[in-house]
């Protein structure tokens, strides 16, 4: 059941490596597309594509973040109608100029930044690019809190995304979610978890670590590859699991 006043639990499809899977996860109700241009990772995308897949979807009833104002007023029109999700360009320590062409080139949204970079980093990125940025942390534990810590001084920082050590990119693995539950309540910007998520266990996951966005990748391919009906059953699935917010000593 929803409950009344039930948390939208954003959803982040990543890896989009063509138009016609762009617009299914759009036409499939993702609020968020993530396009990988890091060189070192096997969903990377080249600009030219990118730059159609986001072109393709400005005809939407909202882009970017104004998508997100939508929602906030509770203007989610459902699988229908295509929302354009905000355009999310995911980058590992790569340099400023690098990240402000494609930016550019791209017109994206946001920027993830899912390497080492530091700070101070994030900060001249956001400065330079003028976007919101979305730092991927990797959590050891429930108390490793550091990694989020340190960065809470970052100017215009959107949401952290949640994972569990491993390769840059994400690591497929679930962990336990339930370890970033009280992280996520407190949390300031907004808490993707990510690593592990299939239409399967996204559910549960959500039950138990109660994030703002839940990201995913690999749950959601078939033979290495986006499949549109995965994704369909992920954010279904997601959307039948509205939490109401949760309550004082609830455990």
């Amino acid at each position: 059941m929803i409950a009344s006043g039930a948390v939208h639990i954003r959803v982040k499809i990543c890896g989009i490596r063509s138009v016609d899977v762009a617009v299914a996860c759009a036409r499939a109700g993702a609020d968020f597309l993530g396009y990988n241009f890091a060189p070192i990772s096997r969903r990377r995308t080249d600009t030219a594509t990118a730059s159609r897949a986001i072109e393709a979807l400005k005809g939407g009833v909202a882009r970017g973040l104004a998508a997100e104002a939508s929602l906030a007023q509770g203007q989610w029109a459902g699988p229908e109608s295509i929302v354009s999700p905000a355009a999310v360009g995911i980058f590992v320590n790569q340099s400023a100029r690098e990240i402000d062409a494609i930016v550019r080139e791209c017109r994206l949204d946001i920027v993830q930044l899912s390497g080492t970079e530091t700070p101070d980093e994030c900060a001249a990125i956001a400065e330079n690019t003028g976007l919101p940025v979305i730092k991927a942390v990797r959590l050891s534990s429930a108390s490793d809190h550091e990694p989020i810590n340190s960065y809470g001084s970052v100017p215009n920082l959107f949401a952290f995304l949640a994972d569990t050590p491993g390769t840059w990119g994400g690591t497929g693995e679930p962990w336990d979610y339930a370890t970033v539950r009280n992280l996520a309540a407190r949390t300031r910007p907004h808490l993707f978890v990510a690593g592990g998520l299939t239409p399967e266990t996204v559910a549960l996951a959500i039950h138990h670590a109660r994030p703002w966005g839940v990201d995913v990748a690999s749950g959601v391919e078939t033979n290495g590859m986006t499949d549109p009906a995965r994704v369909q059953s992920f954010i279904r699935n997601v959307r039948t699991v509205l939490l109401a917010p949760v309550t004082s000593g609830e455990a």
